[in-house]
């Protein structure tokens, strides 16, 4: 009788398909972190179970990251919010622990380039303790505005309706 049990396709014999013309079975391993689908509850999925790369073992976002796309591409981002910063102890690595100034972030950043800040909608005085205060952008270190502050990617800024003003 022929044999009926689906094999991986050996492709240097058949061109990808199995014996009798059946394709290998599905991964067994089905959905879940790691397999390059964002699936619900988790905030990205890179492909792999590893951390480091921006998407964590668990399937969610490293501090100083955005991710998105499957499987997530993942971004070195600092965050600011001026107004709106949540966290008693600011350090730019999400948008709850934003930093109040773009000016903090960009140094940040530039430690961390490639990198990018993402700024919240405001205005941000440049001139913070001099009239001869200036921003710096660092080499690899771009600079977004038009957020609302909890974006996960720079696809979603909209400057027309968060404008954010460096005066």
């Amino acid at each position: 009788s022929p044999d009926a049990t689906v094999r991986p396709p050996d492709a240097a014999v058949d061109g990808g398909l199995s014996d009798g013309g059946l394709d290998a079975a599905p991964d067994a391993t089905g959905p879940g972190c790691g397999d390059g689908v964002v699936d619900p509850g988790e905030d990205c999925d890179d492909g792999n179970t590893q951390d480091g790369d921006g998407c964590s073992a668990q399937c969610e976002l490293e501090p100083y990251r955005a991710c998105e796309g499957e499987p997530s591409q993942c971004r070195c981002v600092v965050y600011v919010r001026g107004a709106g910063t949540i966290s008693p102890n600011p350090d730019g690595s999400s948008w709850t622990n934003a930093l109040s100034h773009p000016a903090a972030a960009l140094t940040e950043a530039g430690a961390r380039a490639p990198c990018e800040v993402w700024v919240a909608a405001g205005t941000y005085h440049v001139h913070q303790g001099s009239v001869t205060d200036t921003l710096s952008i660092p080499g690899d270190v771009g600079l977004y505005g038009g957020f609302a502050g909890g974006e996960r990617s720079l696809a979603f800024a909209d400057p027309a309706t968060n404008v954010t003003v460096l005066d």
